[in-house]
């Protein structure tokens, strides 16, 4: 059953499957496309929610998939295109994908790695 349905520019949620999903919490990994120095990111406190899955597609492009981290039932806090599962251990897993981020001269991506915790 697909949690997140991506249509023109609207999210579609099934609020009942948030509240059985398992809950992470996520720690960025790079700031603006830097690594986040393993100091500063051990001690962050991180952003806890479900992690959903779905594909987007535009008009003119391929579809992508996008990972992401729902902290409530309708509110998506970030969101990480083409996710890629790059580490699985015993205390953490780590993804690693884009992110989109927006500056006076438009949007752009960048490189963004999740340390996701089971909480």
């Amino acid at each position: 059953m697909t949690l997140i349905e991506y249509r023109d520019t609207h999210y579609t949620v099934d609020p009942y499957s948030i509240d059985a999903a398992m809950k992470w919490r996520v720690k960025l990994m790079r700031k603006a496309g830097r690594r986040i120095p393993w100091k500063v990111l051990i001690n962050e406190r991180g952003m806890i929610g479900s992690i959903t899955t779905h594909y987007c597609e535009y008009a003119d492009q391929e579809r992508y998939k996008v990972a992401a981290l729902m902290c409530g039932p309708l509110r998506c806090e970030l969101e990480l295109i083409e996710p890629q599962l790059l580490a699985l251990g015993d205390q953490a897993l780590i993804l690693r994908g884009y992110e989109r981020l927006v500056n006076d001269e438009g949007p752009f991506t960048v490189l963004q790695e999740w340390r996701c915790e089971p909480t």
